[in-house]
């Protein structure tokens, strides 16, 4: 029996760990005919965190992913992303420090998990992408903190709209925030050169998220919770019942599991998640983006990890028009600063599976990141450690969609994070989890208000 679960656990583990194994083997291996309160389909960050919501909840929940826990050919992998409060939208302000909050309670419980999670995570084989050797790097040990704050840093032209409308926000707000000159961040932050004329917002409760180490450990609570996890499960078809009927969800080689709420936080596979269910699809535009990391270039004898650099932001959105953003060097990532350009990405089809996708590095993207590597950061060496490639998932308006499909009520989406929704994950998924499961938060209340109701778009 313990040979059989080797692959499924890794490891010989705690026996918590062994129990989570034989329920997640149970609930995968075949169909069945337990009525789940809700399937969620799409392990990415915001899938994981919405089931390990519902099962802290205490709904009988199952977590769906046609990959693995991880997996690099979404947008949920890598060693960090940006967690800022900077947004020139309350809205956003106010959901960021609820992901804040909910992330520094995730690490809390992270030794616990564990102490009781196999540490395993699905990390391609073979699959030939250029990502495989820093990927290695990305396996996470669970047990650490998943957020590490280090500061937010927000930059560009004097007059640009973009950095007074944040200033607006954070005045309107209390929120604590500091101007800054380019003397002032030279002095303070040399990792930066800015441009003559240029200023700078910087905000002390910025942070980076350990974007794989964090997915893992919300797989951890979830499955300590309760849930199933059935990875390396692709959905076929979505039998769809009357409203308040129970529903059930088809794989592709026959299993099957029935459920009364489903969650689809599908990221680039969202409409084809739900064409399997007959509903109308999303106005969603998928790109294929690019992350380019730079080494430090030898003998600066500047500090460019996040017990010294902020995460940032270059606001050159009038005058070029172009902007990108970065991450200092984390711990467990790649051995250089991320640089990434926004949004030039080329068109992706809805089904962006691996095969259909080049994973090669985009020199024109490349170009640009290096341009900005060269001119404004002084400790930099232009040459490149590694290019990675992920999926964008944007909405038109690029605000996130979350709510009840306007076809039908029990199936929930999450989905259009447009690049920007990591950060908010844990929040996220608690959102999507009191959809299904009907409670009424004042943060759900909020977020129906209109901003991210998905019924503001006509579904196309």
């Amino acid at each position: 029996m313990l040979a059989a679960l080797g692959p499924l656990c890794g490891a010989l583990v705690a026996p918590s760990a062994l129990r989570a194994g034989l329920s997640n083997a149970v609930a995968c291996r075949k169909s069945s005919e337990t009525v789940h309160d809700v399937i969620v389909i799409g392990g990415g960050v915001m899938g994981a965190a919405t089931a390990a919501a519902a099962a802290k909840a205490g709904a009988k929940t199952l977590l769906v992913e046609q990959y693995g826990r991880c997996h690099p050919y979404g947008s949920s992998a890598g060693d960090g992303r940006i967690a800022r409060i900077a947004y020139d939208c309350p809205l956003y302000v106010g959901l960021a420090h609820a992901a804040h909050r909910m992330w520094d309670e995730l690490s809390a419980r992270a030794p616990e998990l564990a102490a009781g999670a196999p540490h395993r995570v699905d990390t391609p084989s073979g699959s030939g992408t250029p990502g495989e050797p820093v990927l290695a790097a990305w396996v996470p040990r669970l047990g650490q903190p998943v957020r590490r704050v280090c500061g937010s840093l927000d930059f560009g032209p004097s007059d640009s709209e973009s950095l007074a409308s944040l200033m607006a926000t954070y005045d309107a707000l209390g929120e604590v925030y500091e101007l800054l000159s380019p003397d002032d961040v030279a002095a303070r932050f040399p990792q930066f050169k800015l441009r003559p004329g240029d200023c700078a917002v910087y905000q002390a409760a910025g942070s980076v998220v350990y974007a794989s180490l964090a997915v893992a450990t919300l797989y951890a609570a979830a499955e300590a919770d309760g849930a199933a996890v059935c990875e390396h499960t692709r959905v076929g078809k979505i039998e769809l019942g009357e409203q308040g009927a129970v529903h059930q969800v088809v794989a592709d080689d026959g299993r099957a599991w029935r459920a009364r709420k489903i969650v689809v936080t599908g990221g680039g596979w969202t409409n084809t998640v739900l064409k399997a269910s007959g509903l109308r699809k999303l106005p969603l535009a998928m790109s294929n983006e690019q992350t380019t990391y730079f080494a430090p270039r030898p003998g600066s004898g500047i500090d460019h990890s996040a017990a010294a650099m902020p995460t940032f932001i270059g606001h050159y959105f009038d005058d070029t028009p172009r902007g990108f953003y970065g991450i200092p060097a984390v711990r467990g990532g790649v051995s250089g600063v991320k640089v990434a350009v926004m949004n030039e990405g080329e068109a992706l089809s809805e089904r962006p599976d691996p095969a259909t996708r080049d994973f090669g590095i985009n020199r024109r993207m490349l170009g640009l990141a290096r341009e900005f590597a060269d001119e404004l950061f002084p400790g930099l060496n232009a040459s490149v450690v590694t290019a990675i490639r992920c999926i964008y998932s944007n909405s038109p308006d690029f605000d996130f969609i979350l709510g009840e499909h306007v076809e039908h009520s029990d199936v929930v989406v999450g989905a259009g994070f447009s690049g920007h929704g990591f950060k908010f994950g844990p929040a996220i998924g608690q959102v999507l989890a009191d959809y299904a499961l009907g409670t009424d938060e004042v943060l759900d209340r909020e977020v129906h208000s209109g901003k991210f109701s998905a019924a503001r778009f006509s579904p196309t």
